[in-house]
């Protein structure tokens, strides 16, 4: 999606928020092409090949954009996976204490 492609995205006010360009504006400043006329009806077509266009105006650094993503998307994943993983681990092993004490006090007050 070219309006989530952060190279073609613009900074909002001061706050250096990345904000999505319109197709139109984004085809003119580096296409140097003319869609969506005011008055005549869009056409799916036309914005679709635009948006191809873009895309392939900066394929190269687009797919290594993606590729960062995905990686430290699986990273992130990854990492939240084992942090669960070792909660439920500390969880069993406090659980398994707990036990232990538990028959620890039954069998001192047996005596």
């Amino acid at each position: 999606d070219t309006a989530k492609y952060e190279p073609f995205m613009k900074t909002r006010f001061d706050d250096n928020v990345l904000w999505p360009r319109k197709l139109r504006e984004l085809c003119k400043e580096k296409l140097g092409k003319d869609i969506q006329q005011v008055g005549i009806p869009h056409s799916p077509i036309e914005d679709a090949t635009s948006a191809l266009d873009l895309y392939k105006s900066v394929r190269i650094k687009w797919e290594k954009a993606m590729q960062y993503k995905i990686k430290k998307t699986k990273e992130i994943v990854r990492k939240k996976k084992e942090a669960e993983r070792m909660v439920r681990l500390e969880n069993v092993e406090s659980s398994f204490a707990a036990t232990k004490i538990v028959e620890c006090s039954i069998g001192v007050a047996a005596f």
